[in-house]
């Protein structure tokens, strides 16, 4: 019979959760699957039971994807810029792409690690309501 923490008082880490939602593994066993395809939701974890639906990352993850992003492009402005700047051409050349591929990279781990967070905060959809 698969467990639930539905019911469980008890303590949930943040850093665990959350490093288990980055991973893409579910944040109360870690051994489960977080996702079925790219960025859908699995509704209760497939290994311990534990339902994930109810917490949805909503529009907090554009944001953090974005904030990714910015501090990404940052440090790449300032590496250039001291090593005495290029065209803007070349900036393009080299922004561009890296902005479409790092949001790639990026929006599913942030995902899950939001998922986590929620998790462990024990803030869902039906408390909103």
């Amino acid at each position: 019979m698969p467990e639930s923490s539905q019911e469980d008082t008890g303590t949930r880490p943040i850093w665990r959760s959350t490093g288990r939602g980055t991973l893409c593994r579910c944040p109360n066993c870690g051994t489960g699957r977080l996702f079925n395809g790219y960025l859908e939701q699995v509704s209760a974890c497939p290994e311990c039971g534990e339902p994930l639906a109810e917490f949805n990352a909503g529009l907090l993850l554009p944001l953090a994807v974005g904030l990714l992003v910015v501090l990404l492009f940052a440090v790449i402005f300032l590496v250039i810029e001291l090593n005495g700047g290029v065209s803007p051409g070349t900036y393009l050349a080299i922004l561009l792409p890296t902005s479409a591929i790092a949001s790639l990279l990026a929006l599913r781990p942030s995902k899950g690690a939001l998922i986590g967070l929620m998790w462990a905060l024990r803030t869902s959809d039906e408390l909103q309501r």
